[in-house]
């Protein structure tokens, strides 16, 4: 019997090893690309956590990967193109926290597995009738993480922002720590 549980604990840290591995090799091939002026974006935060306040003139979408980590993007400040924009979100054993201006309409489509999507927009269906708004896609996929889309006051960002602060400024913190953040 002991053998036998040696070796399911061998083939977990094997796993264990192998996910991480392919991680870094992931992080490298795919680097970020795009700023707060960029009307499309490629944002990949692998073992670290990445803001970015998007000032777009005519934002289109892009991507996010997040793994291991915390993306939050606060597109408040951004203007949509006249056509729209879709963002194509995926999050594995980690978080993405999107902030939307609450003029848009905002449609988020995906899927979790052992994860979650919180889509805290309001529906379509709200605006006032014959009013135009701008219009933005959330195509999701939450694997052992979280996607979070909404309106968020000033005040939510800046605790989330600090409980990320607080695990960073201690080496290791974020091996064991949690930090509960408001919703």
């Amino acid at each position: 019997m002991r053998a036998f549980v040696k070796r399911i604990i061998l083939v977990g840290m094997l796993i264990d090893v192998l996910i991480v591995a392919v991680l870094f090799v992931l992080k490298r091939r795919r680097p970020s690309k795009g700023d707060e002026q960029s009307d499309e974006i490629a944002l990949t935060t692998i073992f670290e956590g990445r803001e970015l306040k998007s000032r777009a003139t005519a934002f289109r979408g892009g991507s996010i990967l997040t793994a291991a980590g915390g993306t939050l993007l606060d597109l408040r400040s951004a203007r949509l193109a006249p056509e729209g924009a879709v963002l194509r979100v995926r999050s594995c054993m980690g978080g993405t926290m999107i902030v939307v201006h609450e003029s848009w309409s905002v449609e988020v489509r995906g899927r979790a597995l052992v994860g979650g999507i919180a889509d805290r927009t309001r529906s379509p269906g709200e605006a006032s009738p014959g009013v135009e708004r701008p219009h933005l896609i959330i195509e999701a996929f939450a694997l052992f993480g979280g996607i979070d889309v909404g309106y968020r006051r000033r005040r939510v960002i800046d605790q989330a922002k600090s409980a990320l602060d607080a695990m960073d400024a201690e080496p290791g913190a974020r091996g064991g720590t949690t930090a509960e953040v408001p919703i």
